[in-house]
């Protein structure tokens, strides 16, 4: 039998890499030769990486109403490619420099929906995009009062809120 642990490539070597575009995120062109899987190494290639932090997402959780609270916005990425670029999300947001994934759940939760968490429970940890992006996310769910503030004003006017019971279509939510 094949001991796989054994026979995965661990070798990259890293030919050069350039910066092609800064702005809100980064782009960047990696020339990289990897191991193979049949031994050896491969030829070089290049690979555009798209460069940003890695994300935490949580899911708010109120256990006296039996509710989770959801975001809807707007987001560019999926224009065209949805009925609408209004999405309905987690609570979510990048992890700054020097920033733990608490901190961005609890400084998120507060922006996004006003909520407040008396705690963090982690799911999971993933890369949404590994292809092309870099960054992981980080998932897990905070328990906290679903109360739907009744005035959105600053930001809060580009989103809406959701409290949701018994399934997640919005007949079920109160906004």
């Amino acid at each position: 039998m094949t001991d796989f642990a054994n026979t995965t490539p661990t070798t990259v070597d890293i030919v050069r890499r350039e910066k092609c575009f800064q702005g809100f995120y980064q782009l960047d062109r990696v020339h990289l030769r990897h191991e193979l899987f049949a031994g050896g190494m491969g030829r070089e290639i290049s690979r555009e990486i798209f460069v940003r932090h890695d994300a935490v997402c949580v899911l708010p959780y109120d256990p006296q109403r039996d509710e989770v609270v959801l975001i809807e916005q707007f987001r560019v990425g999926a224009m065209g490619k949805t009925a609408t670029p209004w999405l309905i999300e987690l609570v979510a947001g990048l992890i700054d420099k020097d920033e733990q994934p608490e901190e961005v759940a609890h400084r998120e939760a507060q922006e996004e929906a006003g909520l407040t968490f008396s705690a963090l429970w982690p799911m999971t940890q993933y890369f949404p995009s590994p292809g092309a992006v870099p960054s992981s996310c980080i998932c897990t769910w905070g328990v906290a009062t679903a109360a739907v503030p009744v005035a959105c004003t600053g930001w809060w006017k580009r989103r809406r809120i959701f409290a949701c019971r018994s399934g997640l279509s919005k007949t079920h939510c109160r906004r």
